[in-house]
């Protein structure tokens, strides 16, 4: 039967037409849905945008013009004929924004193999400058810009681009991977109001007279009070403001990937973010390729590996992570054998207690603390006696008055050489380093090994590390910047559990404005870790424990977190009781405490996530990974904040500037 008629009859329907020409008629769609839709057929007419990366003028009728779209240069030459387009050509500055229309047409190939794929160029019929590139601005090669011209360095340095395309990738697989564990995203909000959680904070004047926001230190409160709502999980990258002294690891504004669960305590939060870091860590190994820049490294998506910029870098495959769980250490473990409560595990050795072993002379010659205890570290440079002593004398002329002119004493530097009077630790006394061998680890001293020795206060460990623990990280460093020994690689994480859950107070922390002389460790919703720490905070609360736990790569701490107190009446105790908070300050926080009425059980974690960001693309600054940091004075250099506060604006806020 012929089809012709099909459409103009309306007499023909399907229950009319046999199951053969009904066959057909599908099939014709079919094929033609495919040659509509599914197989278009390629346009030749093609428009062209980006900016100019290289221009040639081969003749007065022939140019090329190579154009690049974020640091991707366009597979396929641009040819530019014709006097006129070739006088444009010309003048169009290079860097500048351009728009070029022509025809794409396929190159005569050069190879005999017929696989090989075509080779294109786009013959030009039209260019404009969409943007000229300005003629005041000089680029040289290496240039280095101020910060003030932060987007040029964004352009022209690729390694901070390609940190900021991680950034973005690292953001999304982690989002991605935690909502497999029930944890929800949701956003709470910028603007709270000013409570003493331990960091100082910025406010934000409203038009109320009196009245003013401040910025949130984390989202702690709401998280918390989401758990009361009957969220299981929640998750957020978050926005946080402290006003603390600035360093490279640190900025007034700064993300973390924050997260909480019910039903939760520190095994179970621990458990999950370990397995989230490994399942998110393979697919960085599957997705990514290791780029050498300089000293330094980023990951780079497989999928960007024909850029221009990245095929002439060295490159490596990431490595993957033991399938072990990583380790654990708590808190005083650390700080007795690393000094340090986020030691490096890839420096070596460790520190030893080597009290019993010296002389009162040698310890009156190193510190002047009446009871003290004296430590040590052997370290391994495998150069000559004279290379080490001059690297010693170097590092200690350089090293900061805080740590060289320490309340506990000097560090003491003696170096093994079998030239000198008991080998050179003739200060240690008759016996010299034999009695401390055994201490010191494993493996006999050779010639220009190093032992630092230095004193401390004896009793229990509070703070980050202790000074032992500070030179040592800085003695490592300074050897490999000297090139004495290899650079550490590969990454070590580490847990560090069983944090003291309040520690004395210092003069450069406001704590949580208490008048018991101490603060909450991490903050003071952390609950206890054992039925014999609650009973601590009656009798000795500095003795007590936190259940809360730091995540740590490479010596940095990258997260943490803690079991919170989710009863409210032991919670407004700790502030009361415990911690001597006035009933002005208890009231701030009637809000949580009114969730707290009715909260399960919960604990979290929060990662800083520039700080993640950083370690995993070879930078030691978070600056290099944030598209517009704040200086090391707090300041926006690029957008010149923050500015002076005008008469109109103290006015409508009700402020008024002191003398």
């Amino acid at each position: 039967m012929p089809l012709t008629g099909c459409h103009h009859n309306p007499a023909v329907t399907r229950e009319n037409l046999d199951p053969g020409t009904t066959q057909i008629l599908l099939t014709l769609i079919r094929e033609a849905y495919k040659e509509l839709f599914l197989n278009p057929k390629p346009t030749k007419s093609v428009t062209l945008n980006g900016s100019v990366d290289k221009k040639r003028v081969v003749s007065s009728k022939l140019g090329f013009i190579s154009i690049t779209r974020e640091s991707a240069a366009v597979e396929f030459p641009v040819v530019i004929q014709g006097k006129e387009l070739l006088q444009k050509l010309r003048q169009i500055p290079l860097f500048s924004a351009v728009s070029i229309t022509g025809e794409l047409v396929e190159k005569p190939s050069k190879v005999s193999d017929p696989n090989a794929p075509p080779q294109y160029e786009l013959v030009a019929s039209s260019i404009d400058c969409l943007s000229p590139f300005p003629k005041d601005i000089v680029l040289t090669e290496n240039d280095n810009f101020a910060p003030e011209s932060r987007f040029l360095q964004l352009r022209f340095h690729t390694e901070f681009r390609h940190r900021l395309r991680f950034r973005e990738w690292l953001q999304s697989t982690l989002s991605s991977v935690a909502s497999k564990y029930d944890y929800s995203a949701i956003t709470t909000p910028m603007l709270f109001k000013s409570t003493p959680e331990g960091a100082r904070e910025f406010l934000v004047p409203t038009r109320t007279r009196g009245r003013a926001y401040a910025l949130v230190q984390s989202p702690q409160q709401y998280k918390q009070a989401l758990m009361a709502s009957g969220i299981r999980g929640y998750q957020q990258f978050a926005v946080c403001f402290r006003d603390e002294d600035l360093r490279a690891d640190r900025q007034p504004e700064f993300m973390q990937f924050d997260m909480e669960k019910s039903y939760a305590d520190g095994r179970q939060i621990t458990s999950d973010i370990e397995n989230i870091v490994k399942e998110a860590w393979q697919r960085l190994c599957e997705d990514h390729t290791l780029y050498k820049y300089g000293d330094s490294f980023i990951p780079v998506q497989n999928q960007h590996a024909s850029r221009p910029d990245i095929q002439k870098l060295e490159s490596q495959n990431i490595p993957a992570l033991p399938k072990e769980p990583f380790p654990r250490l708590t808190y005083h473990e650390c700080m007795t054998l690393y000094g340090s409560d986020k030691p490096d595990l890839r420096i070596p050795g460790q520190i030893s207690d080597v009290t019993k072993h010296v002389s009162e002379n040698f310890v009156s010659m190193i510190t002047y603390l009446k009871d003290s205890t004296v430590e040590a570290w052997k370290f391994h440079l495998g150069s000559s006696v004279r290379e080490v002593r001059a690297f010693v004398h170097e590092f200690m002329d350089g090293l900061n008055t805080q740590f060289r002119d320490h309340p506990d004493g000097t560090p003491q530097v003696l170096i093994f050489d079998p030239q000198q009077p008991r080998d050179g630790f003739s200060s240690l006394g008759p016996e010299g380093i034999d009695p401390l061998l055994p201490d010191l680890g494993p493996g006999d001293l050779e010639p220009g090994d190093v032992v630092v020795f230095q004193a401390r206060k004896k009793g229990p460990f509070y703070g980050g590390s202790t000074n032992l623990g500070e030179v040592r990280k800085r003695i490592f460093d300074a050897a490999v910047a000297k090139g004495l020994i290899e650079a550490p690689e590969g990454f070590k994480f580490l847990w560090v559990t069983e944090f003291p859950l309040f520690s004395p107070e210092e003069d450069d922390t406001p704590g949580q404005g208490g008048t018991a002389g101490f603060s909450a460790t991490h903050h003071p919703f952390t609950a206890p870790l054992t039925p014999q720490d609650f009973e601590l905070l009656r009798t000795d609360p500095l003795k007590a424990k936190a259940d809360a736990y730091d995540l740590v790569l490479n010596g940095t701490e990258i997260g943490g977190g803690s079991r919170r107190i989710h009863r409210a009446d032991i919670q407004e105790a700790i502030m009361r009781e415990v911690l001597g908070m006035s009933e002005e300050r208890i009231a701030d926080f009637e809000p949580l405490l009114s969730a707290l009425r009715c909260a399960p059980p919960h604990a979290g974690f929060a990662f800083g996530f520039d700080r993640l960001c950083a370690l995993l693309t070879g930078t030691n600054s978070i600056r290099d990974v944030i598209a517009f940091p704040k200086s090391m004075k707090g300041e926006d250099l690029f957008a010149r904040s923050p500015g002076e506060l005008t008469e109109s604006q103290l006015e409508t806020y009700h402020l008024k500037l002191r003398e």
